[in-house]
Order: C-alpha cells, then sequence, then structure tokens
C-alpha cells in the first residue's frame, strides 16, 4: 500500500512480486522468521516486534500482526499485516535509558 511504499522508500514496482525479506534487517533471528512462518502457516495470528531497513538502509521498527485470511474452503488466500511503526519509541526509550544510566554514574562518590 501507499503507506508501506512511503515508509520504505520502495516504489511499486519494486515490491510486487517480492517477499517480506525485501525490507528484512540483517540481524532478525531466523528463529524468529521461522516461528512467525510456523505460526501463520497454521492459520494463526503472530505478533511481534520487528526491526527492518528501508531502501536506503535507514533502520525502522515495527510492531506488527500478521493475519492469515481465509476462503470458503479454509485455505489460505493471502496475509494482511497491520503495523505501527515504533521506531521513534524504541531509540528514544534507549536514549533515556543511557542518560539514566549515565546519571547515576556521575552521581557515585
Amino acid at each position: 500500500n501507499d503507506k508501506f511504499l512511503k515508509e520504505t522508500g520502495f516504489s511499486k514496482e519494486e515490491v510486487i512480486g517480492q517477499t517480506p525479506a525485501i525490507i528484512r534487517h540483517p540481524h532478525t533471528p531466523k528463529r524468529m522468521i521461522k516461528n512467525m512462518w510456523d505460526t501463520i502457516l497454521q492459520k494463526k495470528i503472530w505478533s511481534g516486534i520487528v526491526k527492518g531497513l528501508t531502501k536506503d538502509k535507514k533502520e525502522f521498527i515495527h510492531k506488527i500482526h500478521i493475519i492469515p485470511v481465509l476462503n470458503e474452503k479454509g485455505e489460505i488466500i493471502e496475509f494482511i499485516a497491520p503495523r505501527i511503526d515504533i521506531t521513534d519509541i524504541v531509540k528514544n526509550k534507549e536514549k533515556l535509558k543511557n542518560m539514566l544510566t549515565i546519571d547515576a554514574l556521575t552521581s557515585l562518590p
């Protein structure tokens, strides 16, 4: 969709026919990807926090839910994956944690 294209910097032509691996962060654990696929192929909803990379290699972090869509025979026909960009929240949390750690160290006698 247009939001995905805007967030990732890819064009429609670049992503059509591609797998989600096109935006996968290289530090994504393989066991997490396996768990995700095992879950959604069992027709269950998978939820998690994932890192990705834009076309220009900028990191983003999303809270995502992947929902299998079934036809009347109960077969998977597609997946819907609503997501929330939490990049700023995670990065601000890390900054705050670092600030608190530095403050704690500088207040030692």
